[in-house]
């Protein structure tokens, strides 16, 4: 019965030290979404600053310069496109229909595909 009570209180030990464990596991988690979440807003700001130099350069002759607009109206669709996406994908509502957190390797994953495909 001794050796029962020992093992029950080295069982009961170790639980609160795996509870302890993964909440400190699920707070990385949540640094983690952070840090992602603010290096996809640098790395967009820095992408669509030089898309518009790159733009405003390459349009800048007489020739060139009627298709300028067509190029910042693209753009700035694909900016809209992706703040929707970064919303939906780590705001509020990501996740809301599964119960599934927020995934933001997915989030950028779905990113690099916009930005290739223009």
């Amino acid at each position: 019965a001794d050796a029962m009570g020992r093992l029950r209180a080295a069982q009961d030990a170790f639980a609160a030290k795996q509870a302890t464990v993964l909440s400190q596991v699920g707070d990385l988690l949540d640094l983690h979404g952070a840090l992602l979440g603010e290096f996809f807003d640098v790395k967009a700001f820095v992408f669509y600053t030089l898309s518009v130099v790159v733009a405003a350069v390459l349009t800048s002759t007489k020739r060139t310069a009627p298709a300028r607009f067509p190029i910042f109206c693209v753009l700035s669709a694909q900016w809209t496109l992706e703040r929707g996406i970064v919303a939906l994908g780590l705001g509020a509502g990501a996740g809301a229909d599964t119960g599934l957190p927020p995934d933001p390797l997915a989030v950028h994953a779905r990113l690099w595909a916009l930005r290739k495909v223009s």
